[in-house]
């Protein structure tokens, strides 16, 4: 048993336990609460062997810890975000696995992500510059990594959540501020027409007409990206969609929905098939492509601060029946 004792006005934890009997693990706290939850924590990952001392720590990494979490968790999302999670985490990887979790405390972490603010550390070989809502994702996703080693695992680290107190950190020093501010960009007076009229050639029109079905049918980017000609119905004008992003979340077991296709949405699908091979309707190999063609198309046509995901805001604003 943990024995805790009042020093003052902090609790200490001391535990001797197996091979702890003679070298025994002391901590404090201000809240007897808190002193009391660690200990039950401490002595039942020493059960089950998950436990790793602050004195050892160094020879884990924080890899490893991300590594299982790919393997593991990563697979159990939502199809839309297993990719852009990977793809944050192996970043994350080459720039931070390689440190300890002894040495990946709170000041590490700290460090770590208002670099990434000032960006000391490059988002990619373009020279992008980090966004302080891209920041806070892959805070949250190291945030996760933690969390789901101590309440999944059983491991008890030795910084505790380091990353997510860091976050706190930072967002008292205001480094985080607008982070969690919603956007909701709309298209403004004539963009919807300048869109319909653009007279776009080559892989472009693929972009033109991705826009233009975000906004007849309210379809996820990811929704979008998977659409195969076999699964459209000109008949019943429906689109029935095989797989969505909340089916690993329902208790149904059906999955997917039919989408309604207004006639304006059944025309662009019709011309879209013309111009494709095979039965996957749009020509991309990745899902970010969306994203990239429709950037470019924006710029061209003066359209700030929109993105695909804007623009199931605007589904239902422009139906013509």
């Amino acid at each position: 048993m943990a024995r805790i004792r009042k020093r003052g006005e902090t609790y200490t934890v001391e535990i001797r336990k197996g091979k702890y009997k003679y070298s025994p693990l002391v901590r404090s706290f201000k809240k007897k609460t808190v002193a009391e939850s660690w200990a039950k924590k401490v002595e039942l990952a020493m059960e089950s062997g998950d436990f790793i001392d602050l004195r050892t720590a160094k020879g884990y990494l924080l890899v490893d810890l991300i590594d299982r979490y790919v393997e593991e968790i990563v697979p159990t999302k939502a199809d839309s975000t297993i990719v852009s999670d990977t793809m944050r985490l192996t970043r994350i990887k080459t720039e931070v696995g390689k440190v300890t979790l002894a040495d990946a405390d709170l000041r590490y972490f700290y460090a770590y992500f208002t670099g990434l603010l000032k960006n000391k550390v490059k988002r990619s070989k373009v020279g992008k510059l980090w966004s302080t809502g891209y920041v806070q994702k892959n805070i949250k996703d190291l945030i996760n990594v933690y969390r789901v080693s101590e309440r999944l695992w059983g491991i008890t680290l030795p910084d505790g959540n380091a990353p997510r107190e860091a976050m706190h950190r930072m967002s008292e020093a205001g480094l985080l501020a607008g982070a969690n501010v919603e956007r909701v960009s709309r298209l403004r007076d004539g963009e919807y027409e300048a869109i319909r009229r653009c007279k776009c050639e080559g892989g472009e029109v693929f972009h033109q007409m991705a826009v233009l079905l975000f906004i007849e049918t309210g379809m996820r980017r990811s929704e979008l990206f998977g659409m195969k000609k076999s699964l459209i119905d000109y008949k019943d004008r429906l689109y029935k969609l095989d797989k969505q992003k909340t089916d690993k979340t329902r208790t149904r077991q059906q999955t997917g929905r039919d989408v309604p296709l207004t006639l304006r949405a059944a025309a662009i699908l019709k011309i879209v098939s013309r111009m494709s091979d095979g039965d996957k309707l749009w020509p991309w190999s990745h899902v970010d492509t969306i994203n990239q063609g429709t950037k470019s198309l924006f710029e061209r046509l003066g359209i700030k601060d929109v993105s695909p995901h804007d623009l199931r805001h605007e589904f239902g604003s422009y139906h013509s029946g």
